[in-house]
């Protein structure tokens, strides 16, 4: 419950930062320069990789959903939601240790492993 949370926001504020660190310390492209949400981090597909497949690998293979796009985006970026129960430290630590080794799972390579700073 949001009125429940005195922290929701500083949550919400420490995750998102997190994901967005771990994302370009890891070598991936944020799909936005500025302007960034604290409920959802989007970063752009890296070349030669094929969004359907990250995917498809991340909840068949790790049981976590992430999600694509639509219209003029579909295919070229991936979104990770970081929001109510979701904007928990555990959770994103999980999910990003999946995007991990899906990523390299597909032939990409990261400068550095996918993980909260």
């Amino acid at each position: 419950n949001v009125k429940e949370d005195e922290y929701i926001l500083e949550r919400h504020s420490k995750i998102a930062n997190g994901v967005r660190t771990a994302l370009v310390q890891s070598g991936l492209e944020l799909y936005s320069k500025n302007g960034y949400s604290n409920t959802v981090s989007v970063f752009k597909v890296p070349v030669g990789v094929n969004s359907k497949d990250i995917l498809e690998i991340m909840i068949k293979e790790h049981n976590i959903m992430i999600a694509g796009s639509f219209d003029v985006l579909a295919g070229e970026v991936i979104r990770i939601g970081h929001m109510g129960e979701s904007a928990n430290e555990s959770l994103v630590k999980e999910t990003l240790a999946a995007l991990d080794v899906t990523l390299r799972k597909l032939g990409v390579s990261l400068v550095k492993p996918l993980e909260l700073p």
